[in-house]
């Protein structure tokens, strides 16, 4: 009896082992081919989520075009937005063509990045804008804690005791 289980064994991992080499062996052809020719001429880098959580942010752009950049930042505000930084020419980097800033001490509230962008020609593109929101991290750490909810172990021990 235990001739045959072990023998049945030895079988379905011969089996199973041959399944996984030949799946191994498989692999698809890759297109090497660029399918994105109309990509922006700039890529944003950084911020890019649409919350801070800090004082400062780090503005990260690489130029991916040989087009004129330049950025301003804006507060919004609910009359009229307040320019806080720029227009300032982005300046590319020797090599990959990056460009980084790093403003700080911003006050809590929406921001807006303006990427104004010029051909080589001199005609003028379609900025580029990016929005994001600078929270206090003091504050959105206690708003954070607030909304987990407040146990202690009667509360658990009640509820074990309610599940039997």
């Amino acid at each position: 009896m235990n001739r045959k289980i072990i023998t049945s064994a030895l079988i379905l991992v011969i089996l199973g082992a041959s399944s996984v080499t030949g799946h191994a062996a498989y692999k698809p052809v890759q297109s090497k081919v660029n399918v994105n020719v109309n990509k922006e001429p700039i890529e944003i880098i950084s911020p890019k989520g649409d919350i801070i959580v800090q004082k400062s942010v780090l503005i990260s752009v690489q130029v991916r075009q040989n087009v004129s950049v330049s950025l301003s930042v804006y507060k919004e505000e609910e009359k009229e937005d307040t320019l806080i930084f720029g227009p300032e020419k982005v300046d590319q980097g020797e090599s990959l063509k990056f460009y980084n800033k790093q403003l700080k001490d911003l006050s809590a509230g929406k921001y807006k990045m303006v990427f104004d962008i010029m051909d080589k020609e001199g005609n003028s593109k379609d900025p580029i804008t990016k929005s994001f929101t600078v929270k206090d991290k003091e504050v959105e750490m206690n708003e954070t804690l607030e909304r987990i909810p407040k146990t202690n172990v009667t509360n658990i021990l009640d509820d074990i005791l309610d599940k039997k």
